[in-house]
């Protein structure tokens, strides 16, 4: 019921709303095959539209589009651990305060993402 009163209010928004939700579909149930033929089709849907900020995102996911078609090949994979290990490298340097000698945090690093070490801590 919000999100009606909130496309009610500009055409501008319904369409918007629209490509996304066209977008979302693609990259939910097209295949390695095929997505490189839809996100170009989606990509001159959003140009006639001509809304700036969707511009913007096709005009990326067009720089990008190599390697988001790539992403397609085999689902099962993801940047997940990578995404994690950046946080945890992040958070460490945050509880550290700032380390002021970048060797010593090379250190602290690897002896912390060590999986021996976190092996050995959960038992």
């Amino acid at each position: 019921m919000i999100l009606e009163k909130i496309l009610s209010i500009s055409k501008k928004y319904k369409i918007a709303y629209q490509l996304k939700e066209l977008f979302l579909d693609i990259t939910h149930h097209a295949t390695y095959e095929d997505v490189e033929k839809q996100l170009l089709s989606w990509i001159s849907l959003v140009r006639e539209q001509d809304i700036p900020e969707m511009v913007e995102a096709a005009r990326t996911i067009e720089n990008w589009l190599e390697y988001i078609c790539n992403s397609f090949i085999d689902k099962r994979f993801s940047n997940g651990y990578t995404e994690g290990m950046n946080n945890k490298i992040k958070v460490i340097k945050r509880v550290g305060f700032g380390y002021k000698d970048f060797d010593f945090f090379r250190i602290r690093l690897l002896y912390i993402l060590n999986d021996k070490n976190n092996k050995k801590s959960k038992k």
